[in-house]
């Protein structure tokens, strides 16, 4: 047996909107983006820059090849290969890199230029080859926070199948 549900909006009883659903489906929530002063969900997605990169540098995630194929917002900043936080929220970030062939290395996200703190990172075992690896995390962070990948050590290949990723979850 199905149900339905024929509103255009729902509200709360003081009559403040919180969802409209548009003729052609569309849904615009207000909550968690209107309340913070934003009309879209900020998100980035930036592409590997070719090569290897050793130690105490940052990831190469630039304009290589088709570089960022989205930055909702423009908080990502290709030239410094930094995310910048418009709101207080929990991000969710992606990172692939390969193995530097038979190279260990470690790449680390950084928060605000800290590279030693204990946030996610990618350690490399020294496989021949180009083994590719992965990571994700979710991180509460405040308005103006940064975020960048970080080589901590070592050496990581980046190249146009590498991938830095973030959006605002919540």
């Amino acid at each position: 047996m199905a149900s339905e549900l024929g509103v255009q909006t729902i509200q709360h009883t003081n009559g403040t909107d919180a969802l409209t659903i548009g003729s052609d489906g569309a849904v615009e929530a207000q909550g968690i983006l209107t309340s913070r002063g934003l009309s879209y969900i900020p998100s980035f997605s930036a592409r590997g820059g070719g090569g290897a990169v050793s130690s105490t540098t940052i990831g190469t995630y630039d304009n290589y090849e088709t570089g960022v194929t989205h930055n909702i917002g423009s908080h990502y900043n290709y030239t410094n290969k930094e995310f910048t936080c418009p709101v207080d929220g929990l991000y969710l970030f992606t990172v692939t890199a390969y193995g530097n062939n038979g190279n260990t290395g470690a790449l680390r996200l950084s928060v605000n230029d800290n590279y030693s703190e204990n946030y996610p990172q990618i350690s490399t075992d020294g496989f021949t080859g180009y083994p590719m690896y992965s990571m994700s995390a979710v991180l509460s962070l405040s308005a103006n926070d940064t975020v960048q990948t970080y080589v901590r050590g070592g050496s990581i290949y980046f190249d146009s199948d590498c991938w830095f990723t973030g959006v605002l979850i919540g």
